[in-house]
């Protein structure tokens, strides 16, 4: 299997980052979180609401920061 090349890598992580980027301030202007058929407002659940914008930022640290160890234990 080929390995692929950096610069890919590098743009698939920038633009996830941005992507992420985009939408936490999105939720964090609107106030609501969009879902599938279903929005999470801060008013309605605020707890609920500020749990999953937790839980997605942290996704945002910890998805590339793995991406980047998987890629480098493999060389």
């Amino acid at each position: 299997m080929r390995k692929p090349d950096p610069l890919m890598m590098m743009g698939v992580l920038i633009a996830m980052e941005v992507i992420g980027i985009y939408l936490v301030a999105n939720s964090l202007w609107t106030g609501r979180i969009r879902f599938t058929g279903h929005f999470v407002e801060r008013v309605q659940d605020p707890y609920l609401y500020w749990i999953e914008l937790i839980l997605f930022l942290c996704g945002l640290v910890v998805l590339p920061l793995w991406m980047l160890y998987r890629e480098r234990r493999k060389r």
